[in-house]
């Protein structure tokens, strides 16, 4: 039986079809917290908790996993402050399916922000790893049965990250033509295709989290309760 797939980056294939689509992946919230970033996280926490814990939930019945830690506080921008990485359910209510969406949350010059939010429209897709790499890039690399995806992003002026490379292979599974190979939108050589994740992968890395549920690897590395009292043991000792 096919392994249901949760966590979706529909945005990247809308991109694939659209050149003029807006690359600006942080649409969800825009808004700017002023409080310490310890207070601003356990917040943003308190807020999503169900959606998160849904999250769980979910993932445990897809899975049959004993347990998923969907919450991450890791220092994507090197700059001693770590960032707020979590992910909540969605509900798809025209489609009826169920999927994950992915939260990255940092301290700017202004206060607490969003700098991703990869909103799913379809639950095909699969991340199996997510690396940072030079300057910021972050390197996502994901799956489902029929293809493979790898895309870059890059934080830009504006403090949130913006899509930089988006690689998609696609396999004929009919014998009756050759694969294609997509970056960007537009069709590329195999031989082009090649190069580019040759590049991609060089400038990859380190590891920061898997999200790929069915490896034993159910999330990032903490529940959403491990995380609040993190952040509150942070919070006490300044």
């Amino acid at each position: 039986m096919k392994k249901r797939v949760f966590i979706v980056l529909m945005l990247a294939a809308l991109w694939l079809g659209s050149a003029g689509a807006d690359p600006d992946l942080a649409l969800q919230d825009s808004s700017v917290r002023t409080e310490p970033w310890q207070t601003a996280y356990t917040q943003i926490l308190q807020e999503r908790e169900a959606g998160i814990l849904a999250y769980r939930e979910y993932v445990k019945e897809v899975t049959s996993l004993p347990d998923c830690r969907p919450v991450g506080l890791t220092d994507l921008t090197g700059d001693g402050v770590p960032e707020l990485i979590f992910l909540d359910l969605v509900e798809e209510t025209e489609y009826g399916f169920k999927v994950g969406r992915l939260w990255i949350y940092t301290q700017g010059k202004k206060g607490v922000h969003c700098m991703l939010s990869l909103q799913p429209e379809i639950d095909d897709l699969l991340y199996s790893s997510v690396y940072l790499g030079k300057k910021g890039v972050l390197t996502l690399y994901f799956n489902d049965c029929e293809m493979g995806w790898k895309m870059q992003l890059q934080i830009g002026k504006n403090g949130k990250y913006q899509a930089k490379t988006i690689l998609n292979e696609q396999e004929d599974f009919s014998g009756e033509g050759p694969d294609t190979y997509y970056r960007n939108g537009k069709k590329i050589s195999r031989k082009t295709y090649q190069s580019a994740v040759k590049k991609m992968k060089a400038a990859q890395g380190t590891l920061i989290g898997s999200l790929q549920p069915d490896d034993g690897d159910a999330g990032f590395s903490l529940t959403p309760e491990e995380a609040l009292r993190e952040l509150a043991a942070g919070e006490s000792g300044k």
